[in-house]
């Protein structure tokens, strides 16, 4: 007699094997499965960009955030909002 699990097992199987594993995706961390076979020693990825290209890539587009902050109030200060 076939049970639930036995269905549920066979739908999984059916989904995997419709369902191919595209490895040009990128994952939430930012590397593709294309990025880890062509990495380097020990499975890492390689760089993609550097920090510094990358603010000053920003910089040449006009892309920088104005991250200045506004002073800190006095007690009194607070108040007298």
């Amino acid at each position: 007699m076939c049970c639930l699990a036995d269905i549920i097992f066979c739908i999984y199987l059916y989904q995997r094997w419709i369902y191919c594993v595209d490895p040009t995706r990128v994952n939430e961390f930012g590397t593709s499965g294309e990025m880890l076979e062509s990495g380097g020693q020990n499975g890492t990825v390689p760089a993609i960009e550097s920090e510094a290209a990358a603010e000053s890539n920003a910089e040449e587009a006009g892309d920088t955030l104005d991250l200045s902050l506004e002073p800190v109030k006095s007690d009194t200060e607070k108040k007298d909002d």
